[in-house]
């Protein structure tokens, strides 16, 4: 009896420490918003978001370190200022400072430069295609916390149900009116729907979890104070999204513009820097002072980047789902594309590429198109075979509105149903003529047909670049 009632004061602490704690947290538990409330309020609490943000961030970050310059350094040498003989003491002593400077070749510097603002249109376009699926996402739970909310009051009112029928059952079984199989049966649905209860309770709980850990809330959300289920039945239904302006599809299109960027940067890596230093010397013997200066550059022995040349090319593959990239060197002189491929080189056929020949004296491309030719010829496919090159008469030279060379090209042709559209410019119609029979040559079940395209390549391009078609 002693031990019975000693027990009885721990049971009233622990009762009253947890209806405390039940108070507390029911306390700091908030019903959710309506959806709209909380999508907008979601957008500076959700980790998910915060994530994105700090990408862009850190994208940024990125890009304003590209563009920054090597530090100079400064170099300060004593020589001869003790030893034996001649040399004890400092009477010779030498001691010289200079300044060097590294100078980046090859393009590094715009090539960083480049990559960072792709990488940061690529963390803008992700974070775009994030907040999309996180509105997509943060609906379904809130619809599943609302449909868990629902289950459990059903749940809880079958469990009502089934003891009022267990009630009624055990008052027919005592009063001789049916077997006591109708009793045991019914109890069986008692605890069937206990059992519902439970699970239903359970997944309520893990539902409005979900739904405060997605949308970040500070404060636990235990209920739902406006419907989006109800919601959802009387939206209309909207028109059919454009695949290509999704935010996935342009997210991947700026992750592939920054692999491609990213090929430059190795690419530039692999040409040497040199260093150039100036500075003084001073003689104590002599007690004069004379001007000294150097280089110095790497010898690409060893080391010529190709590792990681091979890696950001596999990136880039890896983006555009293709097997293999064939990677060309610069683009046209003046090009406005910024050296799109498509005014350099094309493929005609598996395996079959063609690329400009410099027409006239005055084509400024002309080691342009021949490193291009130089370079296709050495590749290979996707199936290691190697390429056919087809060399195709240039426009040669163009003068542009500014008096410089125009990035005029017949690469820069359509391929539709039955025709091909090759462009012609104002220069030696003879040039545009062999590159014409060039072209029907290839596609003998086409039509080429040449049209000019003077004005479109004032704004850059031509009939390939304004039409931007997806290969199929």
């Amino acid at each position: 009896m002693l031990s019975h009632i000693r027990r009885r004061p721990l049971l009233a602490v622990t009762l009253g420490l947890s209806a405390h704690a039940l108070c507390v947290s029911f306390a700091l538990a908030d019903p959710a918003p309506p959806f709209s409330d909380l999508l907008a309020q979601a957008q500076t609490t959700a980790p998910r978001l915060a994530e994105a943000r700090a990408e862009i961030a850190k994208a940024q970050g990125l890009a304003r370190q590209a563009g920054a310059l090597p530090n100079p350094t400064l170099d300060v040498e004593f020589e001869n200022f003790s030893g034996s003989g001649p040399f004890q003491g400092t009477d010779l002593a030498e001691t010289t400072a200079s300044i060097g400077q590294t100078l980046e070749l090859g393009g590094k510097r715009s090539a960083r430069v480049s990559a960072g603002r792709a990488e940061i249109e690529a963390a803008r376009a992700r974070s775009t295609q994030v907040s999309s699926e996180f509105a997509f996402d943060l609906a379904q739970s809130y619809a599943l916390a609302e449909a868990s909310d629902r289950r459990l009051q059903l749940a809880t009112e079958a469990l009502t149900l089934a003891e009022e029928d267990a009630r009624i059952a055990t008052a027919l079984v005592e009063a001789g009116r049916e077997a006591d199989v109708r009793r045991v049966q019914a109890q069986a649905g008692v605890q069937a729907a206990r059992a519902n209860v439970d699970g239903a309770r359970s997944a309520r709980v893990t539902a409005f979890a979900n739904l405060t850990a997605m949308s970040g809330s500070p404060v636990p959300l235990t209920s739902i104070s406006s419907s989006l289920l109800a919601q959802a039945e009387k939206t209309a239904p909207s028109p059919r999204p454009d695949p290509m302006a999704s935010p996935a599809y342009l997210a991947a299109q700026a992750t592939r513009e920054a692999a491609a960027r990213r090929v430059r940067i190795e690419a530039a890596r692999a040409i040497p820097d040199v260093s150039v230093s100036v500075g003084f010397r001073r003689f104590q013997a002599d007690d004069a002072t004379a001007v000294v200066a150097g280089f110095s550059t790497a010898l690409p022995l060893f080391d010529r980047n190709r590792g990681n040349i091979n890696a950001a090319q596999a990136e880039l593959a890896r983006s555009l789902g293709a097997r293999k990239v064939l990677w060309l060197g610069e683009g046209l002189a003046n090009d406005h594309t910024d050296g799109h491929v498509d005014n350099l080189a094309r493929f005609v056929a598996p395996g079959v590429v063609v690329c400009p020949v410099a027409w006239g004296r005055g084509d400024v491309n002309v080691y342009a198109y021949d490193a291009c030719a130089r370079d296709l010829a050495a590749m290979t496919d996707a199936d290691g075979r190697p390429l056919k090159v087809v060399r195709v008469p240039s426009p040669g030279w163009i003068e542009s509105h500014e008096g410089g060379a125009a990035p005029a090209s017949h690469m820069n042709f359509i391929i539709a149903n039955g025709a091909v559209v090759m462009p012609t410019y104002d220069g030696d119609p003879r040039a545009a003529e062999l590159a014409q029979q060039a072209l029907q040559s290839l596609f003998p079940d086409r039509q080429v047909i040449a049209l000019p395209s003077d004005a479109i390549l004032t704004g850059g391009g031509s009939f390939h670049c304004i039409t931007q078609q997806e290969p199929a």
